[in-house]
């Protein structure tokens, strides 16, 4: 057997359709793709003769280059010269007419004609001259503004060397069709078109217009490369050259690393990658890199490394593929390259994670044949490699007789039956009712109009009518407070506008109404932004909802009619069938039938149409599915099936098909499955129409889908896929594992995306619930201890010789070598040491301090956020943190207050594990006590003393505990902080603890906006004036701005607001409502 590559993947075979966006030279046989424009000699000759009066009259403006102006005029008097037809080409651009002209003639880039023109009246040679020359001509104009009637035409001049200004489309018909003429003219007519072009590369610009009208003068090419590197502000020039060079030598002269994602363009990868070849592969990677890239830019760049015969360009595939779109290039690559995809697999597979390595799987046998006729060019472990990597496709197709039958003919394959006619006379219940949640009707009521000051009972009285956006009003907050001012009156009106303002669809359900019940009907199937909605609805409202949908399922208007039966259906398997039967007898016997009919549908139809998954979405790329046994796989079309039943189930509207499949399959294998139809959608730049394939991870996910949906979750808000993220975390809810739990809690403690960390925060508590556990409890259990509580765990092999792992006080990490010697770093490997262990080691290392100290961050922000929101814990939920060997060190910095039948004490934890007061006694904890983190505003006349204490021991605490300020005697007596009089405040600073408001004085008064900051306290409101006259943006959060009246009101109304006292804020919030301000004081 050999390790050599078969000779026919050492060759590069770009496609027709790469060759058809490459323009043509002398050197690739590029040709015939483009023409003269025969009558353009005749349609410029008109054109000229229109505009003479005007074309000379510019001419001869004193404020033009006079060489050019004369050259011009001479052109005008029948005595031509490339450059006179230069100068000329340049006004004509200008005419109205012939704009119009040119632009009309449909699929003809703009100035195509002039070129054609001069090569059909003067020949390609003059032609050529006439466009290198052309590039160092420019116009301008006496005056501001451009063209006026009695001034139509701009003067002619030499252009500014950093002015490419005919770098653009403009420029495009020239380059075209003067490259398709040169590369096919005789060689004696190549000759003097040669000579014609140096005679006119004396400025920069000419000579860079000469490199690209004639690229096979590789010399010229090369210099040019080298001159723009060295030139300023010449972007556009430089990207021009994408389409002259033809070698290494002349990308490293352009000193350009990637191509501008700003201009990338299909035919800048083409000219690269059929110029260059395997040498293309460094800019292709480099521009690859740019975040800022289209999906059909990523497409190009992934395509053209997916053409290249290199073991480097087919590795980059596939040690990508799980990126967004790289998969398709990586399959494309290895139907090209077999024998290389299988020899690079076979390196990589062995060391991959389990994901990865189902990935590669599908890209290795995604072409039978060409694995096939590979595998005998393999050596013995490589052909061993692959065996085992793509052992499940040994296994034989599974005969139909040992399928579910959702999975050989599901009942949506069957010929629909007809809808019967509507029912006619369902009048729906006429009665409206609001059904608040806890707290939901005080949030709407608190809704305030967005003034500095106003009488409240005039303001209310005066919003009426039509629910719409206000300046001192958004729509949601008109939305929920018209719904909660109003009440039943405003239902109706507010579920109307709903309809199109999908965006705030939760206020719709509080609403128990007819109407509302045709918004749930219409949003139930048709808008998966909405179901959640509606599925809030249909939980809330229970048996009367179904009552209220029986006619929009049934009723005359087909419109709701598959809504409808939908939510009829998924309340039947929430409340069960008779509850909906029962709904359905006010409407009499008719209806009972349909609704018993409804039900009696067989529970794998889908509650709507069946899924129509994208062609992405392709069996042929999927990992095979076992069969429970383990000793066969799905046939192709039962994978179809499987793709819709996932398709057809969310974490909130469960299909049973999933049921059926579980019980029938391999766990292990529909993991894998469900991981790669997931990457495989994001593969195809993550379609919104199927979102399904988040929804999907949640039936058979495990912790692996929780790790593998976090680094999205994370990153999707900040992209503008709030929605996308939402999916994905309604899946991590559903998966319900501690490592999902663990994600969810993460995401909720994030404060950059509110709409999702909201989210966030209401399924980690479902999930906790399900664990018997609150949010906090169990995210206290779940803290990992990165092997810090066992040294020898912490081992750093080298092989000869081992490193162990210490950490000081602060969990700050160092290493300790075998003879005991302290290390500030692991050492480089020597000679007797083992390489790959040692960089093993060091990859571990350095994993192990990035870990610890995100850790660290995290466990310290829940600390400090549990000091200020007074979170208790039992004593021994308090010991198990105290033991933890990362919590711990934490613990035992801080001062905790125990409260025991009415008796509050401080402590912390001493060095031998026991518990120390403040006169440092030993105390104990009774089994019944509560335990909070101590704020000092809690720790009275002991505060001084536990100062002591800390800086006595030189204990660096790891939240600022002991020096938080309180309110004066005046402060707790009025309200006004008149400390922060006139202070100037960091902007950034304060707006992270406060908000920024720009409000209108009150209403009717539209002049200048009045800024400042408010924050809700218990009770009331902090308002502090802002004096700047400007509102405040991102670009300022960095600045310093001076502030007044800072003080505690009753409202942020103005008018009605009356001091509130210092006194009447419980300590903990005083003392962080000054610390937050303090920390924003210029000192």
């Amino acid at each position: 057997m050999t390790d050599r590559t078969a000779p026919q993947e050492d060759r590069l075979n770009p496609p027709p359709e790469w060759t058809a966006n490459v323009l043509p030279r002398r050197s690739n046989g590029v040709r015939g793709r483009f023409v003269l424009a025969a009558d353009a000699s005749d349609l410029v000759r008109e054109q000229i003769e229109r505009c003479r009066a005007e074309l000379t009259s510019a001419l001869e403006k004193p404020s033009g280059d006079p060489v050019l102006a004369q050259a011009g005029l001479d052109f005008l008097a029948d005595a031509p010269s490339p450059t006179g037809a230069a100068a000329v080409t340049r006004l004509l651009r200008h005419t109205d007419r012939y704009r119009d002209w040119s632009k009309s003639r449909a699929g003809t880039p703009l100035d195509r004609e002039l070129f054609s023109a001069w090569v059909i009246e003067f020949g390609l040679p003059f032609a050529i001259g006439a466009a290198a020359a052309g590039a160092g001509i420019t116009t301008g104009w006496d005056h501001p503004g451009g063209a006026t009637k009695a001034d139509p035409l701009p003067f002619v001049t030499a252009a500014d060397p950093h002015a490419a200004h005919w770098t653009g489309s403009r420029f495009l018909g020239e380059l075209e069709l003067s490259r398709e003429l040169t590369a096919a003219a005789e060689p004696d007519e190549y000759e003097a078109v040669v000579a014609a072009a140096a005679a006119h590369r004396e400025a920069l610009l000419q000579r860079a217009a000469a490199a690209l009208l004639l690229p096979d003068e590789t010399a010229w090419v090369a210099a040019t490369c080298e001159e723009l590197a060295r030139t300023e502000h010449a972007s556009g020039l430089q990207h021009l050259m994408w389409s002259a060079i033809s070698s290494v030598d002349h990308r490293e002269r352009l000193g350009r690393k990637a191509i501008e994602a700003a201009r990338l363009t299909a035919q800048d990868v083409a000219e690269l990658v059929c110029h260059l070849g395997v040498a293309a592969l460094p800019v292709l990677e480099a521009t690859l890199a740019y975040k800022s890239l289209t999906a059909a830019q990523r497409t190009a760049l992934l395509d053209g490394i997916a053409l290249l015969p290199s073991d480097d360009a087919t590795a980059l595939l596939i040690d990508r593929s799980g990126e967004p779109q790289v998969l398709p290039a990586a399959l494309r690559s290895a139907a090209r390259f077999p024998l290389r995809t299988a020899r690079i697999a076979a390196e990589r597979a062995p060391r991959l994670a389990p994901l990865d390595r189902t990935r590669l799987a599908v890209i290795v046998r995604s072409d039978p044949a060409g694995l096939d006729a590979a595998l005998p060019h393999l050596n013995d472990t490589a052909r061993a490699a692959i065996t085992d990597l793509t052992s499940s496709t040994a296994l034989p197709v599974a005969d139909a007789a040992r399928l579910p039958q959702i999975l050989v003919a599901p009942p949506w394959t069957n010929t629909e039956r007809p809808a019967p006619a509507p029912l006619r006379g369902l009048e729906p219940p006429a009665d409206i009712e609001i059904i608040w949640a806890p707290e939901e009707h005080e949030r709407a009521l608190s809704v305030e109009p967005n003034f500095w000051s106003w009488d409240d009972d005039e303001y209310w009285a005066s919003v009426k009518g039509e629910v719409v956006n206000r300046v001192d009003l958004s729509l949601e907050a008109g939305i929920w407070s018209r719904l909660a001012r109003h009440g039943p009156a405003a239902a109706d009106a507010v579920a109307e506008r709903l309809r199109t303002k999908h965006r705030y669809g939760s206020a719709l359900v509080p609403i128990r109404s007819a109407t509302a019940a045709t918004v749930v009907a219409d949003w139930f199937l048709r808008l998966k932004s909405t179901r959640a909605h509606a599925l809030d609805w249909l939980d809330r409202h229970g048996e009367v909802g179904a009552t209220l949908l029986i006619p929009a399922a049934f009723g005359s208007s087909k419109r709701y009619h598959a809504g409808g039966q939908a939510a009829l259906r998924h309340l039947a398997g929430q409340l069960g069938p008779e509850a909906v039967v029962r709904s359905a007898e006010r409407y009499g016997p008719d209806a009972v039938q349909r609704v018993q009919a409804l039900l009696a549908t067989d529970p794998l139809m889908p509650l709507g149409d069946p899924p129509r998954p994208g062609a992405w979405a392709d069996p042929q790329h999927l990992p095979p599915v076992l069969l429970r046994e383990r000793d066969a796989v799905l046939p192709p079309g039962a994978v179809t099936h499987l793709i819709t039943i996932l398709a057809l189930s969310a974490p909130r509207v469960h299909h049973p098909g999933t049921d059926i499949v579980a019980q029938h399959c391999d766990a292990e294998s529909l993991t894998q499955f469900s991981h790669a139809l997931f990457q495989l959608w994001l593969s195809a730049g993550a379609p919104p129409a199927d979102t399904w394939a988040v929804d999907q991870l949640a039936r058979f996910g495990t912790d692996a889908t929780a790790a593998l949906l976090e680094p999205l979750v994370l990153t999707w808000p900040g992209g503008d896929q709030s929605d996308r993220a939402g999916y994905a975390l309604y899946a991590l809810a559903a998966i319900g594992t501690e490592t999902a739990f663990n994600v969810l809690h993460r995401m909720s403690r994030l404060r950059k995306y509110p709409v999702t960390t909201a989210l966030a925060r209401k399924l980690a508590a479902q999930v906790a619930s399900g664990f018997g556990e609150d949010v906090e409890t169990l995210a206290d259990r779940l803290v990992p201890d990165l092997g810090v509580g066992d040294p020898e765990s912490l081992a750093l092999d080298y092989g000869p010789r081992r490193f162990h792992v210490r950490f000081d006080e602060r969990l700050r990490p160092s290493l300790v070598d075998g003879a005991g010697k302290q290390r500030l770093r692991l050492p480089q490997p020597g000679v007797r040491d083992d390489a790959d262990l040692a960089a093993a080691a060091k990859t571990r290392y350095q994993r192990l301090a990035k870990d610890l100290e995100r850790l660290v961050a995290e466990q310290t922000e829940r600390l400090d956020d549990a000091m200020y929101s007074g979170r208790t814990w039992t004593v021994p939920e308090f010991r198990l943190i105290a033991r933890h060997p990362v919590l711990g060190s934490l613990v035992s910095r801080l001062v905790w207050l125990a409260d025991h039948d009415g008796t509050r004490f401080g402590f912390r934890t001493a060095e031998d594990g026991g518990f120390a007061d403040a006169h440092e006694k030993l105390v104990g904890l009774p089994d019944a006590a509560t335990i909070r983190l101590a704020h000092p505003a809690l720790l009275g006349e002991e505060l001084p003393a536990w100062n002591e204490i800390f800086n006595d021991y030189a204990i660096l605490q790891p939240i600022e505990q002991l020096g938080r300020p309180p309110f004066t005697a005046a402060e707790a007596a009025t309200g006004q902080l008149t400390r922060f009089e006139g202070v100037e405040m960091h902007t950034g600073t304060l707006r992270g603890h406060m908000s920024w408001v720009n409000r209108y004085p009150q209403y009717g008064d539209w002049g200048t906006q009045r800024r400042g900051f408010e924050r809700r306290v218990p009770g009331g409101y902090l308002l502090a004036d802002a004096s700047t006259g400007a509102p405040v943006t991102d670009s300022e959060l960095g600045e310093w701005h001076r502030v007044h009246a800072v003080r505690l009101v009753t409202t942020r109304n103005r008018k009605a607001a009356k001091p509130l006292r210092g006194d009447r804020l419980d300590p903990v919030t005083a003392s962080e409502l000054l610390a937050d301000l303090t920390a924003a004081v210029r000192r």
